[in-house]
């Protein structure tokens, strides 16, 4: 894990070297492997640091607008955790126009979705059970996403506040 540890904070670097220069990069990297515990997991196999350093990549391979590689790196990222299906926006982000032709770029989500269908199917006896429980993709989109931005019990915004800043950061970084 510590390679994909490695890539994430690579990925970072090279995207924010990219928009804003060598010292935000450097600023940005130490941060986040100073200040998370990126680092302490990045020495086991956990597969948020997997998951969270592809997804890196993809947002890398979208901001460069090559939509073959941002769809491999989200589809891989996929096969982590299935959760990163909300970072679907990155691949539409990364196609260019005409974008018919990059629309074929769709066969490594499509892939990863058809593995985690089998894998599903193969281990809870269903397409869409991904072994927690009773819980599934039954409740309603406009609740779950409520729930997983803004409310107190789960939110994404209520225990890490700083990924406010993200949304006024990510337009930055699109605009520029």
């Amino acid at each position: 894990n510590a390679l994909f540890g490695a890539l994430g904070i690579t990925m970072l670097f090279l995207l924010v070297e990219r928009q804003f220069g060598l010292p935000a990069a450097i600023a940005t990297s130490l941060m986040l492997g100073l200040t998370t515990d990126w680092w302490y997991e990045s020495r086991g196999f956990f597969s948020e640091v997997g998951a969270g350093a592809l997804m890196l990549a993809a947002l890398y391979f979208a901001n460069a607008k090559r939509p073959y590689l941002c769809s491999l790196a989200l589809g891989l990222s996929w096969l982590f955790r299935p959760t990163a299906l909300v970072a679907l926006p990155l691949w539409i982000g990364s196609l260019r126009r005409p974008w018919r032709r990059d629309l074929r770029s769709a066969v490594f989500l499509l892939g990863s979705l058809a593995l985690l269908a089998a894998n599903n199917w193969l281990r809870f006896g269903s397409l869409v059970n991904f072994g927690y429980g009773s819980e599934s993709f039954k409740t309603p989109v406009l609740l779950g996403l409520f729930g997983m931005l803004l409310s107190p019990g789960r939110s994404l915004f209520f225990y890490s506040p700083v990924l406010i800043l993200s949304l006024t950061g990510g337009n930055l970084l699109y605009d520029s």
